[in-house]
């Protein structure tokens, strides 16, 4: 293992964690940077919706518009493997399986709001 690969590395698991960093204190800019202008987004396993291209900005929005109304979120990942296409960290392409565990808070007066 060089050091290039280290450095590589923790560049992908830094991204991971400025996605749940971003999502939980609010900061759409950051959550923004993590993603391409376009990718593809596919939920098929949790709700059965076929993969679909989104622009980031529209998928920032959407999920603005659902975690940003709860009282607080905690995101963690753990985990993290990481590959390098061809085995080559300066490939260009990499890919981070991770274990994200999400948790998504109301406080009591909010729930009370619900009724």
């Amino acid at each position: 293992m060089d050091l290039t690969y280290l450095i590589e590395r923790q560049r992908v698991v830094d991204t991971v964690v400025a996605y749940a960093t971003g999502i939980d204190l609010h900061q759409w800019d950051l959550y923004r940077t993590v993603f391409t202008d376009i990718c593809n987004y596919d939920f098929s396993s949790w709700n059965g919706s076929p993969a679909a291209d989104i622009s980031a900005d529209a998928w920032v929005a959407n999920v603005r518009g659902v975690n940003g109304n709860f009282d607080s979120t905690q995101h963690l990942s753990t985990n993290q493997v990481v590959t390098f296409e061809g085995g080559n960290p300066s490939s260009g392409k990499a890919q981070c399986i991770s274990y994200m565990h999400a948790q998504h808070y109301f406080k009591p007066e909010t729930m009370a709001e619900f009724g």
